[in-house]
């Protein structure tokens, strides 16, 4: 009788860990999103027409004795003007598409840092001196979907300092993805207590702060959300700073920035090639689906059905050649299924890596599985689901749903169910299950002569599978729910 039992408890357990990453369909890929602008997206015109109403504004805030007091030798430092929204957990949230451009030559770009990660305001051109404005700011883009994040609401821009606002404009379109547009931003302008301004702008339309022109506002207060207003090809915050004298800054310092000795955040962010994080980590129903312009289909699910095929995936700032991700999926019972190791073999600036995974078409798979990714000795985790869902399943003919089942596991009326999927309620199916394997058991014994004691052992077995059933959270989760088994 151990023998048989031995046998037993093997199947099981292969059932439930055999699945290695050499039989499974695993595919690997990694991809690069391009959030780089590299053409103008403002004119003189606009910049003009914003100072005007800033002076404006100023002027009558002054002449009211509104203004607020300013200290142009007090030491201001930024903290940085996004934050995640409440009930998202995203790993980070945002990477920087372009810098300030410290090159004033035609066709030519420079930024803090050195390298080129900004652009050219093509036809902000001075012949006579011979001098080109580039990017005045920095482009700060919610990541890695910044589509859905922007309908989602998911990032928040927020006061990089204690102000007060001093310009709102609102109502223009918020969803461009290209230059051919003479469409006005939506922004918010504040003026700090030593004299600098800061602009937030491209924001989402009917987002920003209820406040006022004239309204102070804290550090870190809610200002908006990112949107793609104006001349713009993705949501993203333009920031920009300007100093005591109205003089455009960079607030980065580096070695090609010669406006500032100091840098002027609180905590300067890692250089964008060099910023070698985790954004987030998600699952997918179909490979990961990053488009130019006003995406509206992601493929990203958490819950998925036995016998199909998840893609998990890893979505980093920048990651360095050389540099190793390593991915699991872990199983409802803690054994990892799929183990994979990949070396980068270039720089990559704002990509992803993902693989695929066929997840085994088993009821005893249903459950919470965890996604989990460990990149430069720092580990991951999300969770994701497989279960069975009648409301989201076309029911078809090859497809039978049980409600009773007897002691020999057969179904009341006469349908043939052997070539079936069959459907069984989790309560029942723990029932069921208990019933077959006590019989069989039973059975077993008296084909081989040993009944004494079977019986009291058969009906042990089937009490402890009963009780681990009742006792295993995953099963309990989705006990009124159906659970899918394969007879």
């Amino acid at each position: 009788m151990k023998n048989y039992l031995y046998i037993i408890i093997i199947l099981f357990s292969n059932l439930i860990t055999g699945q290695s990453k050499n039989n499974q369909n695993e595919s690997l890929r990694v991809n690069e999103f391009y959030y780089h602008q590299t053409a103008t997206s403002f004119s003189n015109e606009l910049y003009d027409e914003i100072h005007e109403a800033l002076n404006n504004n100023l002027d009558l805030l002054k002449k009211n004795n509104n203004l607020i007091n300013i200290n142009s030798s007090s030491d201001l430092k930024y903290g940085w003007p996004l934050k995640q929204a409440d009930g998202y957990n995203y790993i980070n949230y945002w990477l920087i598409a372009n810098y300030y451009d410290h090159d004033e030559v035609q066709y030519s770009v420079t930024d803090y840092n050195c390298g080129q990660k900004t652009f050219d305001y093509v036809n902000d051109f001075d012949y006579s001196s011979g001098t080109a404005h580039g990017h005045r700011a920095v482009d700060i883009v919610p990541s890695p979907y910044p589509w859905k994040m922007m309908d989602d609401e998911q990032v928040e821009v927020v006061a990089a300092a204690d102000g007060q606002i001093i310009l709102i404009t609102d109502g223009n379109k918020d969803d461009n993805c290209d230059l051919n547009n003479s469409d006005f931003w939506n922004a918010v302008y504040l003026k700090h207590s030593d004299g600098s301004t800061t602009w937030y702008g491209r924001l989402k339309s009917g987002t920003l702060t209820t406040k006022e022109v004239g309204d102070y506002v804290n550090k870190g207060e809610f200002l908006g959300h990112p949107g793609s207003g104006g001349k713009s090809f993705y949501p993203h915050l333009h920031f920009e700073v300007y100093d005591s004298q109205n003089n455009s800054v960079d607030p980065f310092a580096g070695p090609c920035n010669n406006q500032i000795d100091e840098s002027l955040w609180e905590s300067q962010p890692v250089y964008a090639n060099d910023d070698t994080v985790v954004n987030a980590l998600l699952t997918h129903s179909e490979p990961p689906n990053l488009q130019a312009c006003g995406q509206t289909e992601y493929n990203l699910s958490n819950e998925f059905l036995p016998g199909s095929t998840m893609y998990p995936a890893v979505y980093f700032r920048a990651v360095k050649s050389g540099q190793v991700l390593n991915m699991k999926l872990i199983n409802p019972y803690g054994s990892v299924v799929s183990d994979l190791d990949y070396s980068f073999q270039q720089d990559y600036q704002s990509n992803y890596f993902y693989s695929s995974y066929a997840i085994p078409e088993s009821a005893f798979l249903i459950g919470t599985w965890v996604f989990q990714a460990n990149f430069l000795g720092n580990v991951y985790s999300i969770n994701f689901e497989v279960k069975s869902s009648l409301s989201t399943m076309d029911i078809t003919d090859d497809v039978l749903f049980l409600s009773e089942i007897n002691n020999l596991g057969e179904i009341k009326n006469n349908s043939d169910y052997n070539s079936k999927t069959v459907y069984l309620h989790a309560d029942l199916f723990k029932q069921s299950f208990g019933k077959m394997f006590s019989t069989f058991l039973h059975e077993l014994s008296h084909a081989t002569g040993n009944d004494d004691g079977s019986r009291e052992f058969s009906d042990c077995l089937t009490y402890l599978i009963s009780a681990c059933i009742d006792n295993n959270a995953v099963v309990s989760k989705y006990s009124k729910q159906w659970n899918k088994f394969i007879n």
